[in-house]
């Protein structure tokens, strides 16, 4: 098993970097999963469900309502974390108006952090929790458009289903920790791993759960992170090869605030189990400018040109996916400066010491303010440039997410210029 988790991250870090490897071999993938599921089913054909048949937006107020049968053990809500707002310092900018995401987005309250237990809870796809009465629960099943959850629970694509495949079940205990988005870097660390913190703080022990279900387990950083947290692989489960299960006791760890609004908890957890003494170790002397040379989508469109420019500044040309979780960690640690285009790899800055200047680079058709939320709970100081091109008028928001930048080399010196980088 151990050799299998070595080789597998280095095919599927290949297969991504090679867009027309992607398209031939994501779709065997997904044959695969759901002719795994179809074989499953042969034994099982009885056993498919109808879609949940109804909403319920609250875990606690399903929790507090939910009759316990004599011979199971009752459900559960412990708060961990109470719901509070964040107030969030304002970009730096070159422009003469602040983008608006930026400005709506300066305030948000984030929801209860908190965990609950579900007695023969199941979960479909992507960490959507049903309950045994066959109601989703809204609050910890969610599905992200244009970066942010979409609100609206009716749109939810459960309710879109014919039928749910036949149910897998599993003895003991589960913890729920996949969500939307979570096969990514930036999901993985913001939206899945905290969610282990909950349990922590909940005290239950990771050796009193019997199952971990993820989205997936087959990525490089996927594999390193479980194992720097103490988590075996044996006690693993991947929602992409079981996609409909019920659990004795379904444990279910709130969604880790909203995507793209991360709690401070989130960012304390990651760097208290993965910075450790880095930040004793080295000073805060690198310049960095990370770039998208192993991605197919989002390049900086000069980014030859922003290369060279930046390296007579002094700055070091990164590809992060060719690196382990611990040496990006080290790398931003030490970073006193960090350039990059919107992207998975400014996830990273969370490992960034406070007062780290980071300058994103944003496409003005696809304005995220992801990075800026997280910059502010770690205590950088961050800028942005748009690239090149009409900025569509408040408030329409194209999010033409895929779509390459380019940057002026003037505007790029004016930022620097700004952020007293010489």
């Amino acid at each position: 098993m151990q050799i299998l988790d070595q080789i597998t991250p280095q095919l599927y870090a290949i297969i991504k970097r090679d867009h027309r490897l992607k398209n031939l071999v994501m779709p065997i993938w997904q044959f695969l999963s759901k002719f795994a599921v179809w074989i499953r089913s042969l034994s099982n054909r009885s056993k498919f469900l109808p879609p949940p048949s109804g909403i319920c937006q609250s875990v606690q107020d399903w929790v507090n309502t939910y009759p316990s049968a004599t011979n199971q053990k009752p459900a559960n809500y412990q708060v961990i974390y109470p719901s509070h707002t964040v107030t969030r310092a304002l970009p730096k900018t070159i422009d003469a108006n602040i983008h608006w995401k930026f400005r709506i987005n300066q305030q948000r309250q984030l929801p209860d952090a908190f965990v609950a237990t579900i007695p023969n809870g199941r979960v479909w796809g992507d960490g959507n929790v049903i309950t045994p009465d066959n109601q989703l629960l809204a609050e910890v099943s969610k599905v992200i458009g244009k970066g942010e959850y979409i609100l609206d629970s009716a749109k939810h694509p459960i309710f879109f289903q014919e039928k749910l495949p036949p149910v897998q079940k599993i003895s003991g205990s589960v913890a729920v920790l996949s969500s939307a988005g979570g096969t990514g870097y930036y999901h993985w660390l913001f939206d899945i791993l905290p969610r282990l913190a909950l349990l922590q703080k909940a005290e239950i022990a990771f050796e009193e759960i019997d199952k971990f279900l993820v989205n997936r387990y087959i990525s490089r950083f996927q594999i390193e992170t479980l194992n720097t947290l103490g988590i075996p692989r044996s006690k693993i489960i991947e929602n992409h090869w079981n996609p409909h299960i019920e659990a004795e006791q379904l444990v279910v760890p709130a969604l880790v605030g909203e995507t793209s609004h991360m709690p401070k908890w989130a960012c304390d957890f990651l760097r208290e189990n993965f910075l450790g003494d880095k930040t004793k170790q080295n000073k805060q002397t690198l310049r960095l400018y990370l770039n998208r040379t192993q991605v197919v989508h989002r390049k900086v469109e000069n980014e030859s040109e922003v290369i060279d420019f930046l390296s007579g500044m002094g700055f070091r040309n990164l590809s992060l996916e060719t690196l382990s979780v611990a040496e990006q960690i080290e790398l931003m640690a030490a970073a006193e400066v960090v350039i990059a285009p919107h992207g998975a790899g400014l996830t990273n800055i969370v490992f960034c010491q406070p007062g780290t200047k980071v300058i994103e680079l944003l496409s003005p058709k696809a304005v995220n303010f992801m990075y800026w939320s997280l910059s502010n709970q770690v205590g950088l100081d961050y800028y942005y440039l748009l690239g090149e091109g009409e900025v569509p008028p408040e408030p329409i928001d194209p999010y033409a997410n895929n779509d390459n930048i380019l940057i002026n080399l003037n505007s790029l010196f004016r930022v620097l210029e700004l952020a007293e980088i010489r």
